[in-house]
């Protein structure tokens, strides 16, 4: 995580919790880290500002035709979103191009706004990545 190395106060941030979680290496477990927030909140966020696929699975508009977005797309025609313009989008989250980890922690002032679901970087629904837990 480069972006770490960029952002020094971050970084810190994320050993202390590690460091202070985990007395040993051998005392790190899978279901342990998924309680650090630091840590999962910088993930979220590593994914936020470089999203790992570039575009959403491919979806066909049913034959009938259906509103995109507020705008009518034909039947047949094959949608998706864009994983970085929608990560990246002011609308979505306040100051989109900085790497912010705390917009992911609950209760931190200034980023009540930021729409999460904005960002999905494998997709959601059934079609959601099959590793993501």
């Amino acid at each position: 995580m480069a972006r770490l190395i960029w952002n020094p106060k971050c970084y810190t941030l994320l050993a202390n919790e590690i460091r202070s979680t985990f007395p040993t290496e051998a005392s790190i477990s899978f279901s342990a880290i998924e309680k650090l927030p630091y840590l999962n909140a910088c993930i979220e966020e590593v994914m936020r500002v470089h999203p790992p696929v570039p575009a959403g699975p491919p979806r066909v508009v049913p034959a009938e035709g259906d509103f995109v977005d507020g705008q009518w797309v034909p039947g047949g025609v094959t949608v998706s979103v864009g994983a970085w313009a929608s990560a990246h989008n002011p609308a979505q989250f306040r100051d989109c191009d900085a790497f912010v980890p705390e917009r992911w922690l609950e209760g931190v002032e200034g980023f009540e706004g930021d729409v999460r679901k904005g960002m999905q970087p494998f997709s959601l629904g059934p079609r959601n990545c099959i590793g993501k837990k």
